[in-house]
C-alpha cells in the first residue's frame, strides 16, 4: 500500500543517512504506522551519527590525520614498545588517554 511504502521510505532514508541503525528499523516502522507525522518529526530532528574519530580528524592537518589513524590501530603495548606513545599524546590527548588506560590499567591524570 502507499502508506507502507511511505513509511518504509522514511525509515530507509533515516538508516542510509545515519540517523538510526538498521537494527531499529522494525521499531520505527511500527511507530510510523501508528503516527507517521510524529515519527517523521522525530527523525527529522535527529543528527546523523558521526564517529569520534572523524570529529577529531577534522581538527588535524592531513599528514597528522594519517599518522594518527595508523597509531590508533596499534595496541597500547605496541605503541609503548615502539616508542610511539608520546607521539600519540602529541597528536590526540583523547586517544592517548584511552591507550594509557589500556596499557597501565589506570586513568591518565592531566596536570
Amino acid at each position: 500500500t502507499q502508506l507502507a511504502e511511505r513509511n518504509a521510505s522514511l525509515i530507509d532514508t533515516a538508516i542510509t543517512s545515519g540517523k538510526i541503525v538498521a537494527g531499529d528499523k522494525d521499531k520505527y516502522m511500527k511507530l510510523a504506522a501508528a503516527d507517521f507525522d510524529t515519527t517523521k518529526a522525530i527523525i527529522d530532528g535527529m543528527s546523523p551519527y558521526k564517529s569520534i574519530e572523524s570529529e577529531f580528524a577534522k581538527n588535524q592537518p592531513p599528514a597528522d590525520q594519517n599518522e594518527l589513524a595508523d597509531l590508533v590501530k596499534l595496541s597500547a603495548r605496541d605503541l609503548y614498545m615502539e616508542g610511539k606513545l608520546e607521539k600519540l599524546k602529541a597528536l590526540s590527548i583523547e586517544h592517548y588517554v584511552v591507550k594509557h588506560k589500556e596499557l597501565f590499567g589506570v586513568d591518565y591524570k592531566q596536570s
